[in-house]
Formats: structure tokens, C-alpha cells, sequence
């Protein structure tokens, strides 16, 4: 049913099916990862791994979706759910990576030649924390063994905290092309709660260099 407001715009009445609503109204896992944290048991092996990646070769040329983790932070926001490690020892950074690039090395062994990258995502943790080199290390290895869509979807999560316009450029450098800052609030009073103390004046600024650097997309 189509109802008609006083700027003759139209409306469209929102429809509620109860019964599934009823059916899907369950305790379910936080949404940080697929499959969720209680798949991911010591039941599923590493041989068990190998072959969803073989199996996932089934479809001709699949475009390939990859998410990288990188965990690390400098503070704890109080609000944060997410796996991640709170340090200030640059070694354990680059020692982390060297495991990714390991992975990634292992990774590309069992997908077939032909499936580009659509998608890319860094999430964390804080991916900005890493300095500039070791993104530039990272995301080097990334396109070495990868190729990617020339509109693929490359994004990052930052932090304005720690960023510089060194870390802007290194971004820009490599690819990224999309950025998600995570604003929770502006009200001084709630970023001291929550242990994240980011002025709008220093979000406008990350903003700003995004921008300059010809990011489509900037979520906040």
C-alpha cells in the first residue's frame, strides 16, 4: 500500500513478517568475522582449510575477497570487541607481518591462476599503526602474489590519532582507495568514557587528506 505525504512524495507502508522475526530472534555472535568465532574450532585442521581453498577453485576465475587483520594498538578503547593487541614494540609488528607474507605465500599456492582481487580490506587492531615502511612491506607482498581489478575495492581502517601525512601517502602509494575512520562520538564527555579521546578538528583533518589523495569513499 502506497501512502502520498503532503510533498507529494510516496511512501511505501513497511511490512513486517512476525513469524520470521520470531524465528531469527536468537543470541547470535558478534559479526566481526566469517564464519563467526564459534565455527573456528580445533576440530578444523589446517588440511581442512587447504581444501575449502581448493574447493572454492570450482567456480571458473571466482573474484577473490581478502581481509587482512592487523591487531595491533597503541591504546584500548573501552568500547572494542575486536581481536587486538595493545604494544609499542615495533619488532613484534614486523615479526607479525612476516607470518602474513607466509601466509599469503602458502595462500596463493592453492588458488588457481585467474582469480583476480575484487575486494580488500584491512581491519584491526588499527592498520595505521603500522609505520609507513610496513605498509608499504605488506601491501608490496599483497600485489606480488596477487592481481587485482582495476575498480577493485581496496580499504583500510585509521585511526586520526596516530596518522601523518606520511602514513596518507603510503596509502595513497599503494593502492587503498577506500577508508573507515570510526568516529564514535564528537561529545568530549563520551570519547573520555570510552577511552578515545579524537577531536572533530583532527577527524576533519584525516578527512581532508583522504580527500586530497583521491579516496572515493571515507566512512565515518
Amino acid at each position: 500500500m502506497n501512502n502520498s505525504n503532503n510533498n507529494n512524495h510516496t511512501t511505501e507502508t513497511l511490512r513486517v513478517d512476525l513469524e520470521m522475526l520470531q524465528r531469527y530472534d536468537q543470541p547470535g555472535p558478534r559479526y566481526t568475522s566469517y564464519p563467526t568465532a564459534p565455527h573456528f574450532t580445533t576440530q578444523f585442521t589446517a588440511e581442512d582449510f587447504e581444501l575449502e581453498l581448493e574447493n572454492s577453485n570450482s567456480e571458473p576465475a571466482a573474484d577473490l575477497s581478502l581481509y587482512f587483520h592487523l591487531p595491533f594498538c597503541d591504546t584500548l578503547c573501552y568500547f572494542c570487541g575486536c581481536t587486538m593487541i595493545i604494544t609499542r614494540n615495533r619488532h613484534r609488528i614486523d615479526e607479525y607481518i612476516d607470518y602474513l607474507i607466509k601466509e599469503i605465500k602458502l595462500f596463493r599456492q592453492k588458488i588457481k591462476p585467474g582469480r583476480k582481487v575484487a575486494q580488500l580490506h584491512w581491519g584491526g587492531g588499527t592498520p595505521t599503526y603500522l609505520d609507513p615502511d610496513q605498509i608499504r612491506r605488506l601491501f608490496g607482498a599483497i600485489r606480488e602474489h596477487f592481481d587485482f581489478y582495476p575498480d577493485a575495492e581496496i580499504a583500510v581502517e585509521i585511526d586520526p590519532r596516530g596518522l601523518t601525512e606520511e602514513h596518507l601517502d603510503a596509502l595513497q602509494e599503494v593502492g587503498f582507495n577506500r577508508a573507515s575512520m570510526g568516529v564514535q562520538d564528537f561529545d568530549p564527555r563520551v570519547q573520555e568514557a570510552v577511552n578515545r579521546m579524537q577531536s572533530e578538528l583532527l577527524t576533519r583533518w584525516a578527512f581532508d587528506g583522504l580527500r586530497a589523495r583521491n579516496f572515493e569513499s571515507i566512512n565515518l
